[in-house]
């Protein structure tokens, strides 16, 4: 059932599906919160589920796959200065394969774990320079080849 706009006490506005049994934002819904940050997409049990798109305050943008009120699944994250990450994550942080390219032209295509470049990864510089191998914690560790443009 749909309810018409309603703001809880923490001035959040939400207007969309409702569960009429428990009263819980459960279907497709917008949220807005006061620092202007907006979601649409899907709920189930007062959460963010299934798809939908965050717009955050600042300007960037996370579009794809929820599980309790977290990007869980595949997603793309955009900055606003153009920024982008594109593959999957797990309770908000990017985990398993993915793809970031920066404004520059930098980017790195690899394995993702809790949040940080981790595993098998290739980085490719501005400058066409390529680290192809292994990294752990968002850096170049381990065994891997080094190709200069």
């Amino acid at each position: 059932m749909k309810k018409p706009l309603c703001e809880n006490d923490s001035k959040i506005i939400y207007y969309g599906e409702w569960c009429d049994r428990s009263n819980l934002k459960h279907g497709r819904g917008i949220q807005i919160w006061p620092d202007g940050s907006r979601y649409e997409g899907y709920w189930q049990n007062d959460k963010a589920n299934v798809k939908g798109t965050l717009f955050h305050a600042d300007g960037d943008v996370y579009e794809g796959e929820w599980f309790e009120d977290k990007a869980h699944g595949y997603g793309i994250y955009t900055h606003v200065d153009g920024s982008k990450y594109e593959g999957f994550w797990v309770d908000d942080k990017q985990e398993g394969k993915g793809k970031e390219i920066w404004v520059d032209g930098a980017q790195y295509i690899g394995d993702y774990k809790d949040g940080k470049k981790c595993g098998h990864g290739r980085f490719t510089w501005t400058d066409g320079s390529v680290y192809e191998g292994e990294f752990y914690d968002n850096n170049i560790n381990g065994k891997g080849k080094f190709l200069i443009n």
